[in-house]
């Protein structure tokens, strides 16, 4: 008889054990580079070229003509101008350096004087020197007699003729003057001037006979000047 064995059971696999998990390793991101914002590119600054200052001083008007005038303040008479686009040597200032001492535009032969105020200048105002200021004189005297011819019955006369003058000066002054007529000479007047300009002054003649009568008016002072009129007196009888 046959021996039957039993056929072995095979043993199971063993199940392999679960191998532990390990945590994926996730790579690190390289660091994020800014993306650069636009930086403007520098502008370029202009290089200012200075002009040359000039070796001897000038001036000129600042945006407007600039009067001229005999003497360094506004009450001087104006006798010339500087002109935009015009520029003038400076010969002089005076004592407070407020206004230049320049030659006459109108008349190169003569100085006059512009303020600082309404001018520019350049140069060397080192050799600028000090000009003293001029004094204002009596520029024009002008007589006039009213009226200046008159005809009356010999039995009306004295009549009164009425002698007017104008002195002129071209800045401020303290003039001395008297009047000089036909029936004497007045006592010394003296009359103050703040500015240039013109001022009246009056007298009368009383003409007591038929003839001619003369009116003069003498500045003494600050310079010599003088004016006349005449006048005719007739008489009918």
């Amino acid at each position: 008889m046959f021996s039957s064995q039993a056929k072995p059971t095979p043993s199971p696999s063993p199940t392999p054990m679960e191998e532990e998990m390990e945590p994926p390793i996730i790579p690190s991101m390289p660091p994020m580079t800014p993306i650069p914002t636009h930086t403007p590119l520098p502008t370029k600054t202009p290089t200012i070229t200075p002009t040359a200052t000039p070796s001897v001083p000038i001036t000129w008007p600042k945006d407007q003509p600039v009067y001229c005038r005999f003497g360094p303040g506004t009450g001087y008479l104006a006798i010339g101008a500087l002109e935009l686009g015009q520029s003038a040597k400076i010969a002089g200032r005076n004592a407070d350096g407020t206004w230049w001492y320049i030659r006459n535009p109108a008349d190169p032969y003569n100085f006059c004087w512009v303020s600082l105020k309404v001018t520019h200048w350049a140069g060397n105002l080192t050799i600028v020197p000090i000009v003293p200021t001029p004094a204002a004189s009596v520029t024009n005297v002008k007589v006039n007699i009213d009226p200046p011819s008159m005809t009356v019955p010999c039995a009306s006369l004295p009549q009164v003729l009425y002698i007017r003058a104008k002195i002129t000066t071209n800045g401020p002054a303290s003039v001395t003057w008297r009047w000089e007529t036909s029936a004497g000479n007045s006592a010394n007047v003296t009359t103050l001037f703040i500015e240039s300009g013109a001022q009246t002054v009056e007298y009368q003649i009383h003409a007591g006979s038929a003839g001619d009568y003369l009116a003069k008016l003498r500045v003494i002072s600050p310079n010599g000047k003088v004016g006349r009129a005449e006048a005719h007196v007739a008489c009918t009888p």
